[in-house]
């Protein structure tokens, strides 16, 4: 068993922070869904990593706390950065649809 650091621990929980952080930031910013996204998804896909390399004895067993954290902030940022796009491209298509395509043209009282 090596007690050598498999992927940095910290660098995952950092992932999962930053990304919670650009998903609250994307209600009134809404381009800073892509960086949450992207961060969700490499926190999650590092932390599976880690968790596995830890599971196997090749990694630090101490560093699964932060690992475990940083991995479940990470899927809750993926989770809730695509929900966040559905609601915004869901909103630009319902603008477009009211004033892009002639929608508010055609109403007549």
């Amino acid at each position: 068993m090596s007690n050598g650091s498999s992927y940095p621990a910290p660098l995952i929980l950092v992932l999962g922070i930053l990304g919670i952080i650009f998903v609250v930031g994307s209600c009134n910013f809404p381009l800073l869904i892509v960086p949450a996204i992207v961060t969700g998804v490499l926190g999650w896909v590092f932390g599976v990593q880690a968790l596995r390399t830890i599971d196997s004895g090749q990694g630090n067993p101490q560093d699964r706390n932060l690992v475990m954290v940083g991995y479940i902030l990470s899927i809750i940022t993926t989770i809730l950065s695509g929900l966040a796009l559905c609601l915004f491209v869901l909103g630009i298509l319902g603008l477009l649809a009211l004033f892009g395509l002639g929608g508010w043209q055609t109403f007549r009282p």
